[in-house]
């Protein structure tokens, strides 16, 4: 009889897997017979992909890892908008999650630590909506802030502890293989002529399209390669004469191959946000890491400077492109008003920025409580364009002031706090942990340096790279809290 009740509760999960395939099959059949030779092989990798998702949901993460940087390479025909092959990998992750609950018959939501500051944040946004230029604007805003924290708990909600080594190593891979391409494109000088720098190069864009947000996704992903290379050097001074030595020698090289590489991208972008947001990450990791760190980083760079005065370093052009671009103007830091700035060649970005940043100030004390709606920046910004500056760049370039035009000082705080809370959470783990699972949190703590620093520019969630933050932060919060995550 207990046979029999078991056979009965397991029959509907086999019955639905096998419905599901049967039903997946019938349809790829009836496209493929029409579809061109291309498109075929696409479908057939594609529906690959998707059944083995459907198997293991924790894949489609792995996937979507790569999809970020290199989804913009296989963009979906959905009429007008911007969407790629990421957001069918999201949608298949969570179908894949949707059918192993009901197949299971307990839908649990887990509840990873920032999940209700991600709420907040969230209804912060909506409440902005009615308030909404445009409407349409506003809804795809809202979808994007969606789909990151529906990401975040898919990250809590599928992937096994023991899996979370995997999706860092398909992060850093992504991030090494987009570094890669834009180290190429840099030294072999392809791209547009206004991305040339010193004559010669071109800023690294990647699949970004723009050096500015290749910049931001190598700040976003270079502080965690960065922490755990130097876990990995640790490890293998103390395996030094222990047989496992090769092994942690191979992780070793591994990662420093990773670090270097996309620290490499990150100068390439020729980001002044970017190097800003990364020294300060760098700064923050190496403190955070103690006072043992904090004394070997200072004696590396007393040797690479006495070095450098004894070898008469002659590199004069490219330290002072460096420290040119590492300067922060005067007008951005007095915020002066753009109008009574003379334009040169030379000073014409930073005054570019600056009047998007008036445009926001102005949105927003026309609108202190609510803003002008979430995403619509670009859409109200004709009305408080200055003038010559009629251009709109699609958002402040200040993600501070962005907010603050878009969402009230009701999105603003909401935004603060959260931000708060995810620095006091990681903050608490880097403290805490040991081992691995420290230097993956010292390296997120650093992640977070360089967002809100380099927010000061720019906008870095855009183009998927809100999808990198959530994947990173669920898999701090998965090796952190797998047990205690769903209630």
């Amino acid at each position: 009889m207990v046979g029999w009740r078991r056979w009965q509760a397991d029959l509907w999960p086999r019955l639905s897997y096998r419905a599901m395939a049967a039903g997946a099959l019938v349809l790829l059949s009836a496209v493929l017979a029409r579809a061109p030779l291309r498109w075929a092989a696409l479908l057939v990798a594609g529906s690959a992909a998707g059944l083995a998702i459907l198997a293991f949901p924790w894949l489609g993460l792995l996937l979507l890892a790569f999809a970020i940087p290199f989804g913009p390479l296989l963009p979906l025909p959905i009429g007008s908008a911007a969407a790629d092959v990421t957001e069918l990998l999201v949608l298949l992750v969570i179908t894949a999650w949707l059918a192993r609950e009901v197949a299971q018959r307990a839908v649990m939501i887990p509840h990873p630590p920032l999940w209700l500051p991600a709420l907040l944040l969230l209804g912060a946004y909506l409440v902005s909506l009615p308030e909404a230029w445009s409407l349409q604007e506003g809804l795809i805003e809202m979808a994007k802030w969606i789909e990151g924290l529906v990401v975040y708990l898919a990250v809590a909600a599928l992937l096994p502890q023991a899996r979370v080594p995997w999706l860092l190593g398909a992060l850093l891979l992504g991030g090494a293989l987009e570094a890669l391409l834009g180290i190429y494109q840099f030294t072999r000088a392809i791209g547009p002529e206004p991305f040339q720098v010193l004559g010669r190069f071109i800023r690294a864009y990647g699949t970004f399209r723009q050096p500015n947000p290749f910049g931001g996704y190598m700040g976003l992903t270079a502080p965690v390669a960065l922490s755990l290379a130097w876990w990995a050097i640790g490890k293998a001074w103390q395996a030094r004469l222990a047989p496992s030595r090769w092994r942690w020698l191979a992780l070793m090289a591994g990662l420093l191959a990773a670090a270097g590489l996309i620290s490499l991208g990150l100068i390439a972008s020729w980001s002044r946000g970017a190097w800003l947001g990364f020294i300060a990450a760098v700064i923050a990791i190496i403190v955070i890491r103690g006072r043992r760190v904090i004394a070997v980083v200072s004696l590396i760079a007393l040797v690479v400077l006495a070095v450098g005065l004894v070898s008469g370093y002659a590199g004069d052009q490219v330290t002072a492109a460096l420290a040119g671009r590492l300067i922060v103007p005067e007008g951005y830091v007095a915020f002066i008003d753009p109008r009574t700035i003379e334009i040169t060649d030379a000073n014409f970005a930073a005054v570019q920025r600056l009047a998007q940043w008036w445009a926001a100030w102005g949105m927003f004390n026309d609108h202190p409580w609510l803003g002008v709606g979430v995403g619509n920046y670009a859409v109200a910004y004709p009305v408080y364009a200055l003038p010559r500056w009629y251009e709109p760049l699609g958002h402040a370039h200040n993600y501070y002031l962005n907010v603050a035009a878009e969402a009230g000082i009701i999105g603003l705080l909401a935004y603060v706090f959260a931000g708060l809370a995810a620095f006091i959470w990681v903050g608490r783990q880097a403290l805490c942990l040991r081992e691995w699972p420290r230097a993956l949190a010292i390296g997120v703590f650093g992640v977070l340096v360089h967002l809100g620093v380099h927010s000061l520019f720019d906008n870095l969630y855009v183009q998927h790279m809100l999808l990198h933050i959530a994947l990173l932060t669920g898999a701090l919060a998965v090796q952190c809290h797998k047990r205690g995550l769903s209630r």
